[in-house]
């Protein structure tokens, strides 16, 4: 199991000293006897394990630790992404946890068409293309960090959060501009049509979004002006 840890598991000093002290026994050790009765116990600040007598308290102390520790390992790359990802959100205007993101991907299918900046371009692409899972936040955050999260260290992790500003800052700036200009055709609306608009609204989104065409948006644009002529001649005519 430890040796199956993420290359971060092993690099990271955000863990206790004690699963610090448990990866170097693992490093070094070169008597599996020795490693199990005296260099992990040593390591976790364990009393060694005498060979004449065996203490049912101090074995139950001792595996208590080692889990613990272990469980440190383990949960080091999920907590460090989770962190991440939250930088990231609030870095684009949304809340904080995991019910965020599926806002955050809506939100960039919503830009993606308008986008011309390379490097945010890139990253609205990304979120649209990748699941809303923990594989797919992983793979928006190798995008923003320029490096797969398993293989981060500490200073991938120190500078993700001045990465994820300025993605943010891009992000809500293009978002700021397309709700201006989406609130337009709406100024006139009575409320009750504003909502029977936005709700239209939603809907074709959803629909062109399910296209397999959906990734050239020259035909959703076109298809969609070309409605907004048909529809303008009805009201003339009427």
């Amino acid at each position: 199991m430890v040796r199956s840890l993420p290359e971060f598991a092993w690099r990271t000093n955000t863990v206790p000293q004690a699963a610090r002290d448990l990866r170097s026994a693992f490093d070094n050790t070169k008597s599996p006897e020795r490693f199990l009765f005296v260099e992990l116990p040593e390591a976790l600040k364990q009393p060694v394990f005498d060979e004449h007598q065996t203490n049912p308290r101090q074995i139950e102390a001792f595996f208590e630790c080692l889990n613990q520790n272990l469980q440190a390992l383990n949960l080091a790359l999920p907590q460090t992404l989770a962190a991440a990802r939250d930088h990231l959100l609030r870095a684009c205007g949304f809340a904080p946890g995991a019910e965020s993101w599926q806002q955050l991907r809506e939100t960039a299918l919503r830009l993606e068409p308008l986008t011309t900046h390379a490097n945010l371009l890139a990253f609205l692409r990304r979120l649209t293309q990748s699941q809303n899972d923990d594989t797919g936040i992983a793979s928006v955050l190798a995008l923003v960090a320029n490096c797969s999260p398993a293989s981060w260290s500490d200073y991938e992790v120190q500078r993700l959060p001045e990465l994820a500003q300025a993605l943010g800052t891009m992000f809500r700036d293009a978002r700021a501009a397309l709700d201006e200009a989406a609130a337009t055709p709406f100024r006139d609306l009575t409320p009750p049509q504003r909502r029977q608009a936005e709700k239209l609204q939603q809907e074709m989104r959803h629909f062109l979004a399910a296209q397999p065409n959906n990734k050239d948006s020259t035909i959703a644009r076109a298809a969609l002006l070309a409605l907004a002529e048909e529809l303008n001649s009805r009201n003339q005519q009427h």
